[in-house]
């Protein structure tokens, strides 16, 4: 250490910034490749958790209205809320096929795809019985529909939300 008291001021004085500048170039390095790390940790959750949480959600929003408009079509209420009830039925259970479609494209060969399929099954056995119900309002049943829908129809219901529910800890769990 001799050798730098030694130095004149000029040569010491860079000598200390040249220091100063190999330390800010180290942790810049550092910090670059922290950035990065980070970066890519933020695109793979944007790019498939949050995809697929989405889905979750909304299959979650579009089963729940399902259930709603099933029941408008069980109330004492006018032809026109029945029928209204039964087309926003029909669409909702069409985006729930679509958006079983989407997320089975974006779940293929991950650790979902067989907490999907266990979804799809109880959702099959869900429409089964909703169907039921509306055959049943069809052939002028309507206490024998009611009492199918406060009973069967609700632990299908059930059976497929909690399905559907393992999928969104799943996918919350993963992100």
């Amino acid at each position: 250490m001799q050798w730098f008291n030694t130095l004149k001021l000029g040569p010491r004085l860079v000598l200390t910034f040249a220091v100063i500048i190999v330390m800010m170039l180290i942790q810049a390095a550092i910090s670059w490749n922290g950035m990065s790390r980070i970066n890519q940790a933020s695109t793979t959750l944007a790019n498939d958790n949050m995809v697929r949480m989405q889905l979750v959600g909304a299959l979650r929003a579009d089963l729940s209205e399902y259930r709603n408009n099933v029941y408008q079509t069980l109330v004492r209420a006018s032809d026109d809320i029945k029928q209204a009830g039964t087309a926003s039925a029909l669409q909702r259970a069409a985006s729930i096929e679509e958006n079983i479609a989407l997320f089975t494209a974006e779940a293929a060969g991950s650790s979902e795809e067989a907490l999907l399929k266990d979804f799809f099954a109880q959702w099959q056995k869900a429409r089964t019985s909703y169907q039921d119900v509306r055959e049943l309002i069809e052939l002028d049943l309507g206490d024998d529909a009611i009492d199918v829908f406060v009973t069967d129809t609700r632990i299908q219901h059930e059976a497929a939300s909690n399905a559907l529910a393992a999928i969104a800890e799943r996918e919350t769990a993963s992100a």
